[in-house]
């Protein structure tokens, strides 16, 4: 995955973090590698590192991060995992005009 695509999530998930939790500083916002495939190409915990200072529910949380998020433009949409970790999938989607 390159570093520009990486770099680009990154700065919208700052943004979504700053709509979500204005107080909580940016540099929360960390891309890791899931540790399976099917859960997609990135994984950011922010949710999960929040939850306890913010006495929130981790799920909560991310799907308030994802919800915060502008609509995709060449990847899958956003989901958050059970566990309160946003995945991301970045494989182009299907092309929907058939």
């Amino acid at each position: 995955m390159s570093a520009e695509v990486k770099s680009h999530l990154t700065e919208l998930l700052t943004r979504a973090l700053a709509k979500v939790a204005p107080q909580q500083p940016g540099s929360l916002i960390s891309l890791e590698r899931p540790k399976q495939a099917q859960y997609g190409d990135f994984s950011c915990p922010a949710a999960m590192q929040l939850a306890r200072s913010l006495k929130r529910n981790p799920r909560e949380l991310a799907l308030e991060l994802v919800a915060a998020l502008p609509p995709p433009t060449g990847s899958s949409a956003p989901k958050s995992r059970a566990t309160g970790s946003s995945t991301f999938a970045c494989a182009p989607r299907p092309n929907s005009t058939s």
